[in-house]
């Protein structure tokens, strides 16, 4: 019985320190098309993580016209911190430029005004970026900062939330105002467990190992 109890006080322990792959889901593309258009805008969307998790890649959803948006072969992100607005900072705790991000088409298009728009979806690999329970954003602009020429290039939205929503410098580098657009994205990466969790860990494997030492010198007794 006790050995019973022991094991699943570790499997407790052990289902606490493996992250899924999903650590934060803004949401799908919604059904009907619509965007923020994130070439000579920076866009940002807020997420929260309720533990310390390391951040290890990106999925989000564009729409891009048919014959008009040139694609950059490149996308700017950025991690920002969250302030007492609401809002982005203005400086990225972690930036970089990705370059050739896997792209795939999603088969939705849909025309809207003169143009006829295609859906995306981007996925990238981060840096691991280590960050602590709290709310933070995420920035995204198509290309690099220096690329400012008007195109039909959005960030694909989502079904309202709850969360603050997507964030705007109309001009990179002007101070962030919200838009009240939900926009489309995933994190990944993985939760990293609190130190009382790898103690129980420790405690579970240590108390199995006496467990077992002592029910092998049971059977060794009663052998003889």
């Amino acid at each position: 019985m006790r050995s019973r109890v022991c094991c699943s006080l570790l499997l407790a322990a052990v289902s606490q320190c493996i992250g899924g792959t999903i650590l934060y889901d803004n949401g799908p593309p919604a059904t009907s098309f619509g965007g923020i258009q994130m070439t000579t805008q920076l866009l940002a969307e807020d997420f929260s993580l309720p533990y310390s998790s390391l951040l290890t890649g990106v999925r989000f959803w564009s729409l891009e016209a048919r014959g008009t948006t040139v694609y950059q072969g490149s996308i700017y992100w950025g991690i920002y911190s969250n302030t007492a607005s609401n809002l982005p900072t203005m400086v990225p705790l972690f930036s970089g430029l990705l370059l050739s991000p896997n792209k795939v088409a999603t088969g939705r298009t849909a025309d809207l005004g003169p143009y006829t728009f295609d859906e995306y979806q981007y996925d990238f690999a981060l840096p691991d970026i280590l960050l602590s329970p709290g709310t933070w954003w995420l920035a995204l602009h198509h290309g690099p900062l220096s690329f400012i020429v008007v195109d039909q290039f959005s960030w694909q939205q989502t079904n309202p939330n709850a969360t603050f929503g997507t964030a705007v410098q109309n001009t990179v580098g002007n101070p962030w105002i919200s838009s009240g657009t939900q926009s489309a994205f995933q994190l990944s990466g993985e939760v990293i467990p609190e130190p009382s969790s790898i103690a129980l860990v420790g405690i579970g494997l240590t108390t199995l190992a006496w467990f077992s030492r002592r029910r092998s010198g049971f059977l060794s007794e009663s052998i003889e």
